[in-house]
């Protein structure tokens, strides 16, 4: 996951800027299927950050179709 964060054009991202956090690394969650992130900030991820996330992965590792889960 480390690798692929690396190559994510975080530009991209239609969040904004005061609301921008960078993302140290990310792993699965051992207890759960959840990835978890974390970040330079102990807030939560803004939701136009966190779908343009779901997408990138959704791209990289063809989970096209995947549900989402429950939030």
């Amino acid at each position: 996951m480390n690798r692929f964060l690396d190559k994510i054009d975080f530009q991209r991202a239609p969040v904004p800027m005061a609301k921008r956090i960078r993302i140290f690394y990310m792993t699965q969650a051992p207890w759960r299927r959840h990835l978890c992130a974390f970040t330079d900030r102990d807030i939560k991820l803004h939701f136009s950050f966190e779908r343009f996330l779901e997408n990138q992965i959704r791209e990289a590792f063809g989970f096209k179709g995947t549900p989402s889960g429950s939030r």
